[in-house]
Formats: structure tokens, C-alpha cells, sequence
């Protein structure tokens, strides 16, 4: 995600959606993800309609996103463009 550095994230490979916590998100914790800091993020994802998630035991509400998310393994930079995710707003 552009713009953001040095966050760290805890992958769940049973989950159907990579979810991150957005800036509207008060009760979230620590880093929070701020789709107005990012110049290739698009709020117009048609093919997701998602605005709730039961995650384990928790249920979040959100709202679908797509930016370019880049993974950095030993400074070798590995990047998807819309790549969609589910952002956590409560």
C-alpha cells in the first residue's frame, strides 16, 4: 500500500479476505490503514459487496478496497496491483 512503511501484518491463510484496519476505525488498535494517503487505492470495487465479516469469533463491519500492496522479503520488492482487501471500520 503506497505510502505506508514498515507495517507489519499477521497472515491468515484460512481466511477468505486479508483484512486491515482503516483510519475510521476507533476502537481498532495501533497501525491503521488511511486510504487518502495512497495515490493507487480505489474505493470502486463492484465485484465485492461486503460490509460485514464474521472473523472467528469477532464480526466486523467495513468496507471492501483495492490498492497496490508490495510485500518486502530481504529488500526484494514483490507488488500486486488491486489487490483487494477488507477494511475494518468497527
Amino acid at each position: 500500500m503506497q505510502g505506508q512503511n514498515n507495517t507489519k501484518f499477521i497472515y491468515d491463510t484460512g481466511s477468505g479476505y486479508v483484512t486491515i484496519p482503516e483510519i475510521e476505525c476507533f476502537s481498532c488498535a495501533a497501525w491503521k490503514y488511511n486510504p487518502a494517503d495512497s495515490s493507487t487505492y480505489d474505493d470502486t470495487v463492484e465485484s465485492y459487496s461486503t460490509t460485514s465479516l464474521a472473523y472467528g469469533s469477532a464480526n466486523f463491519k467495513g468496507k471492501m478496497g483495492e490498492d497496490t500492496v508490495c510485500l518486502d522479503v530481504n529488500q526484494n520488492h514483490s507488488c500486486v496491483a488491486d489487490f483487494a482487501f477488507f477494511m475494518i471500520t468497527e
